[in-house]
């Protein structure tokens, strides 16, 4: 083999030996930002659910007191008109 050879060999395997170190490297942090991801995501699941209890249970104590206003408010009109 000739020395331009020798040296084009040798050039190669340094740029490869560089990217498979890059693309290990990126492997390893495509795997850390999804681990931070799912762990964000559960975080979010968590914070929904426990919004969805409390809306929950506010309709629970609002809806009566709603249908007690509008009760009210039919029996004060009827009060209004006779009391006329």
């Amino acid at each position: 083999m000739s020395s331009a050879a020798e040296i084009l060999v040798i050039i190669l395997a340094v740029a490869l030996a560089i990217f498979i170190i890059l693309a290990v490297a990126l492997v390893i942090l495509l795997i850390k930002v999804t681990n931070r991801i799912n762990e964000a995501t559960k975080n979010i699941r968590n914070s929904t659910s426990s919004i969805e209890e409390i809306t929950q249970n506010i309709a629970k104590i609002t809806s009566p007191i709603f249908i007690g206003k509008a009760i009210l408010s039919v029996f004060n009109k009827g009060k209004n008109k006779g009391g006329k």
